[in-house]
């Protein structure tokens, strides 16, 4: 039969046993590398059998990397038990041992088939046979049960097991292991990702039904000058140990001493302080010249210099002309001074006759006026819109004033020890070095007595970072929440994942690895990770919440999958609720949402699940009848209800990563006008409020000149006289008026009033426009449409089937593209690109400035009802479980991550400033 195997995908060997004079060596037979899958049947007949089982397991060669198929025939009685004796003699069993025996029946030709593992040997533990079914020429195997090797061995029947974990405190015994590493919250010698491990082993524990004895080290690692090895990487290298409660840095020189089932854990460490006065600025580089760019600041003093031109060219052209009184000319330096106090807005110092010369000097005086209103607006927007900046990385924490401390773990000790991280050395010298009172925080501390130093500010704390922020939560007020601040701390250079860790080659690694598999996809290594890893408390000094009743807003709820829900409803039902409010419920596919029902009486409440395919506009959700409850019997669930069944026909996906997003992208320029907020010097008021300002001051100088006709001690005035004063008016330098009349000195405050309120109302709009928020440009399409833009698209199958599929004005005329014909036309302006964004982000990284890529606006394309894209198989193909099983240990590595981050660009960083 096995020569008839013999094929070109299959290769057989025959190796004689029996001669003494040339015995195998099973090292040369099997080599450490092999190409393929190796299997080995060894017949029981054959006098060197037990032998070579024997040497097989003095070299280790029974576990996964070899099959074996031991086949024992019942030649003679003594044969019949030579296969038990010689498996129970066997050290080299394991659990991973992929060992199957075939022991003839009293029927000729027909074989037991079993299959032997122990749970480990080297704890004195029996070996285990189980029957899968039987063999023969003729019929093949027929197996008895469909269990597969996992479900057949997972059970330890209270196995106990050697367990290893990393305590830092003094008289630790293994009794007292559970106790404190199952303690809520931060426990004083124990680090946050060790708890985290523990509760995984915890789920390990329970499912596989074995117990720990542990054995508990101060450190993860270290040697002695002999090249002992020390710590928990000791205990594990030496296999004096089965598991390790705890996460491990899987660094290359580790590789060959530990294997790896399971990576979840981040390692943030990272620094942590409170932004105060004395260490954060309000801005940045050179604020006092900052409202103005360097062109403005040129234009104006070129304005100066012209207008002292101008009042000196005046009054010479003044003596040559017969018509007007001439004036002398002054040295220019005094022209200099009249422009100097224009600007100081104290007027000038010599009033000239002439009428243009003082023309010139009011609107000289109007114009310093509203530059400075320009001027103070732009750097109170600037105050108030920029946060407090300090200490923004590892060089700017040392130098620094915040005194620093670490917390009181082993590898901070190590860490100023060693030092052989960067800035290590430096912080080491600049920080731990320098003496300190008894009255400030310790160079190692812990954090609860970290955090009210922290709290009163001048201190900064290295930890890792989710240990401190339930205790700051605890702490801090709200507003003090909002002035924290974190920097990325010096581990940032060497960690990534943190691994759960076995010894090398260990039996258990590969069960451990499914059983962590499957729990990471039925969400309980999310839940953990999220009872341990605690995020950084949310920002809310400058909110307010308000309480609504659940009849009023219930309809814009937003449910997803983080949250359980159970919703009660007494007096209405469920389709009365979508009715009256006229919009369902903002539901899920992963919603877990339960509405309970009252029935006809009010012992009976009805179990009702609530989710939805899509929750893109919360128009529509499905309901599925779960049970009931009773106040006699209690709750009652359907047979066979099961909500991933019930959804089934959603999720045969096998990943989920790329999110395709197709939008359109265009550079922000005042040619967009009507389609955009353009915000410049005259837009704090509409057109419609310059003319209406313009005809009252027109009105008012009507009215002006009208009073001259009803008094006549004013008709001796100059035709232009008024001109003059409605400008030193509007300057709000009042007027050289100094008439006795009511009417004329009413006229005279109403316009100087008038005035006030709108250069205040001007300044208020500045600031208001400026804090507000950026110009967006078009939102919708119908804007883009109305908009002066040219709509491009790229040159795909998608854009090109939307000229048949989409009716819009959009795509009148449309004119296709590549990525780096469009870019040049949007750095151009006036285009607009449809496309995807993540390939068009890499392009304009190429060849937009920092200035151009703050003034890119994206809005929603035509295919925004895509999400996520999906990478899919044929329904119920046979590869589904099998690819998704590797494309998850492939996100777990991180594979999935950088495949992401290679292939998907974000929107390039704007630098620049705000427009």
């Amino acid at each position: 039969m096995l020569k008839a195997a013999n094929t070109r995908s299959v290769s057989i060997r025959f190796i004689d046993i029996t001669a003494e004079n040339r015995y195998p060596n099973v090292t040369t037979i099997f080599t450490p590398r092999q190409f393929a899958k190796l299997c080995t049947v060894l017949d029981f007949a054959c006098p060197g059998a037990s032998k070579l089982l024997g040497d097989v397991s003095r070299h280790r060669y029974m576990n996964s990397t070899i099959s074996w198929l031991l086949l024992s025939r019942n030649t003679t009685r003594e044969l019949a038990t030579l296969l038990q004796r010689t498996l129970w003699n066997v050290s080299g069993i394991q659990m991973n041992s992929d060992l199957i025996t075939a022991v003839e029946t009293a029927e000729q030709e027909v074989f037991n088939v079993f299959d032997i593992y122990s749970k480990g040997r080297h704890l004195c533990k029996d070996i285990y046979q189980t029957l899968l079914g039987k063999w023969s020429n003729e019929s093949g195997i027929r197996l008895t049960s469909n269990d597969s090797t996992y479900q057949i061995r997972r059970n330890f029947n209270f196995l106990q097991l050697r367990g290893v974990t990393v305590i830092d405190r003094e008289n630790v015994t293994s009794d007292q292991v559970d106790r404190l590493l199952s303690e809520p919250g931060l426990t004083k010698g124990i680090v946050a990702f060790v708890k985290y491990h523990y509760a995984l082993l915890v789920v390990l524990r329970d499912f596989h039904n074995f117990t720990i004895k542990y054995r508990p080290t101060r450190g993860w690692a270290g040697r002695l000058r002999s090249g002992y090895r020390l710590g928990l990487l000791g205990v594990v290298q030496r296999h004096e140990t089965d598991v390790a409660a705890t996460g491990i840095i899987m660094r290359l020189s580790r590789q060959p001493e530990l294997d790896s089932i399971h990576y979840s854990w981040a390692f943030e460490t990272g620094f942590i302080y409170k932004i105060t006065p004395d260490i954060g600025s309000k801005s940045e580089g050179n604020g006092f010249v900052a409202p103005f760019s360097p062109s403005v600041w040129v234009t104006f003093l070129l304005s100066l210099a012209l207008s002292v031109v101008v009042l000196k060219y005046l009054a010479k052209l003044s003596e040559r002309s017969p018509f007007q009184h001439s004036e002398r000319t002054r040295a220019t330096m005094a022209y200099v001074l009249d422009v100097m106090s224009c600007v100081a807005q104290q007027g000038v110092p010599n009033v000239s006759r002439l009428v243009p010369a003082r023309v010139a000097v009011m609107v000289l005086l109007v114009a310093n006026l509203v530059l400075y209103n320009y001027y103070t607006s732009t750097v109170v927007s600037g105050l108030l819109s920029s946060k407090m900046i300090g200490p923004e990385s590892i060089p700017q924490v040392i130098d620094s004033p915040l005194k620093l401390s670490l917390t009181d773990t082993g590898y901070h000790r190590i860490l100023l020890r060693e030092q052989t991280l960067p800035y290590s050395t430096r912080m080491h010298d600049r920080k731990a070095l320098p003496p300190r009172s008894p009255d400030d925080l310790p160079l190692f501390t812990d954090v609860e007595h970290a955090v009210p130093y922290l709290r009163r500010g001048g201190h900064v704390l290295h930890c890792e970072l989710t240990e401190v922020y339930p205790t700051i939560a605890n702490q801090f007020t709200a507003n003090e929440i909002c002035e924290l601040r974190t920097v990325e701390g010096l581990y940032k250079y060497d960690i990534r994942v943190m691994a759960f860790v076995l010894p090398k080659h260990s039996m258990y690694s590969e069960l451990f690895k499914i059983t962590l598999m499957r729990a990471q996809e039925t969400g309980i290594v999310k839940r953990i990770y999220r009872i341990h890893k605690i995020a950084k408390p949310i920002c809310q000094g400058s909110a307010t919440v308000y309480s609504v009743e659940l009849t009023e807003d219930f309809s814009e709820a937003h449910f997803d999958g983080f949250r359980t829900w159970i919703l009660l409803a007494n007096e209405f039902t469920l389709q009365d609720l979508s009715l009256q409010k006229k919009a369902a419920l903002c539901l899920r596919l992963d919603s877990d949402v339960l509405w309970v029902q009252q029935g006809t009486n009010d012992s009976l409440y009805h179990l009702i699940d609530l989710y939805a395919i899509q929750n893109k506009h919360c128009e529509t959700f499905r309901t599925a009848h779960l049970g009931h409850w009773r106040r006699g019997s209690g709750l009652h669930i359907i047979d066979g209800f099961s909500k991933v069944k019930l959804r089934s026909n959603f999720h045969r996906i096998v990943l989920r990563g790329l999110r395709l997003v197709r939008r359109f992208i265009f550079r922000l320029t005042p040619e967009l006008n009507g389609a955009t907020q353009e915000f410049t010097y005259f837009s704090p008021f509409t057109k419609t409020t310059w003319y209406s300002a313009a005809a009252i001051f027109v009105l008012v100088l009507v009215v002006l000149q009208c009073l001259t006709i009803f008094h006549k001690e004013l008709s001796a005035c100059a035709a232009n006289h008024y001109l003059i004063d409605l400008i030193g008016l509007i300057a709000q330098q009042g007027t050289t008026q100094r008439s006795t009349t009511i009417s004329l000195r009413i006229v005279l405050f109403a316009v100087l009033v008038m005035n006030f309120l709108l250069y205040n109302y001007y300044t208020a709009s500045i600031v208001g426009e400026l804090l507000s928020s950026s110009n967006q440009g078009p939102m919708t399409l119908d804007q883009l449409a109305n908009a002066p833009l040219t709509i491009v698209f790229n040159n795909d199958s998608y854009n090109r089937a939307l000229t048949k599929l989409n009716t819009t004005t959009i795509m009148d005329g449309a004119s296709y593209a590549d990525f780096p014909t469009a870019v040049r036309l949007l750095k151009q302006g006036g285009f607009a690109f449809h496309c995807e964004m993540t390939e068009a982000f890499r392009e304009i990284g190429d060849q937009f400035d920092a200035k151009e890529i703050c003034e890119l606006r994206t809005m929603e394309g035509l295919y925004s009802e895509l999400r996520l894209m999906s990478f899919v198989l044929p329904k119920k193909s046979m590869y589904t479980e099998q690819f998704k099983l590797t494309l998850m240990r492939a996100k777990e590595v991180g594979i999935v991550r950088r495949l992401l981050a290679k292939y998907s660009n974000d929107i390039p960083t704007c630098q620049g400033g705000a427009l």
